[in-house]
């Protein structure tokens, strides 16, 4: 598929994946919980106490925002299916 026609679908669904991301965040709001904890465990284990806990919080929301564009780019492909 080309970059172009990637595109095509994601702008034709944008924000319809934000409305999808937000309102899956809230649907599944406990489940969620449950699974950034032990990704943060397997975090713990796998980096210590490097990388998130070195950044200051501009750098925290650059990540956080970072992380969701990414949710948003997965929610319009999933939305295009």
């Amino acid at each position: 598929m080309s970059l172009e026609s990637k595109l095509a679908d994601f702008d034709h669904s944008a924000d319809a994946a934000v409305t999808w991301v937000i309102g899956f965040l809230e649907e599944y709001r406990e489940p969620l919980i449950h699974l950034a904890r032990g990704r943060q465990v397997a975090g713990h284990f796998l980096y210590g106490d490097r990388l998130m806990y070195e950044f200051d919080r501009d750098r925290l929301a650059a990540e956080i925002a970072e992380e969701l564009a990414d949710a948003i780019v997965y929610a319009a492909r999933r939305l295009g299916l």
